[in-house]
């Protein structure tokens, strides 16, 4: 508990707390009480910030960097969930409801936080009506994610899951040589626990779409010479 309260209430990083939830839109932005209560603190990449099934209701708002949301099947496995970045909140579910952790956070990268204690949250959310529907909002378009995330899984074979994951990370716009590239670069061991399931999975998927013309590998990283294939593909399914 000790660590939670490391950090600077009215500077941090050498920087003024007003401009600390820049990343956030309003009312999040500008609320003066929020700066106020928040504890700041940095995690670096690979750290675990959040234990699932850790007792504890402190949230967590993401100023800067990007955390990976993970669970464990029955049989020990490891299931990745989602993703979360600055501009995002993690944590509120268990200061809702007064339960236990429901997943882990693992900071992918260096994370800066800002962190509020369950009390403090609640109170905020009473007294602050726009961002009770703040948070609302965020966790209805979180669920929508979600949802189309859990169709995806169920509904679409491997090959078909794929296209849609490489279709996510595609550039908008092509390269100079009509090609569209990949960015984050697909990591297979990373890709296959996103889509739960093995590396050999994921490298057979890549190397089907490489036969059919769709993909183009370069070394490690892929490029999409096909994007309209690739978009058929999921919406044939």
């Amino acid at each position: 508990m000790l660590d939670y309260y490391l950090g600077k209430r009215f500077q941090y990083g050498g920087q003024s707390m007003t401009n600390r939830f820049s990343s956030f839109s309003d009312p999040i932005r500008s609320n003066e009480t929020l700066r106020k209560i928040a504890v700041f603190k940095t995690f670096e990449a690979k750290t675990t910030i959040i234990n699932e099934d850790d007792k504890g209701g402190a949230v967590y708002f993401i100023l800067e960097g990007q955390v990976n949301i993970t669970g464990y099947s029955s049989r020990g496995r490891e299931i990745w969930y989602s993703k979360l970045g600055s501009g995002q909140t993690f944590g509120e579910m268990a200061a809702l409801t007064g339960g236990v952790r429901s997943a882990s956070v693992v900071a992918a990268k260096e994370t800066k936080t800002a962190i509020v204690s369950k009390v403090d949250f609640l109170a905020l959310l009473e007294n602050h009506p726009d961002i009770s529907l703040w948070l609302m909002r965020e966790l209805v378009f979180r669920l929508d994610k979600t949802t189309t995330q859990l169709y995806e899984r169920v509904a679409l074979n491997m090959t078909t899951r794929m296209c849609a994951k490489i279709l996510s990370q595609c550039a908008e716009w092509p390269e100079p040589n009509g090609e569209y590239a990949i960015f984050p670069n697909l990591v297979l061991a990373q890709t296959a626990r996103q889509l739960n399931t093995d590396r050999e999975n994921i490298s057979r998927a890549i190397s089907d779409l490489v036969k059919d013309g769709v993909l183009r590998r370069d070394g490690r990283r892929l490029f999409v010479l096909n994007k309209a294939a690739l978009e058929a593909r999921v919406e044939d399914e």
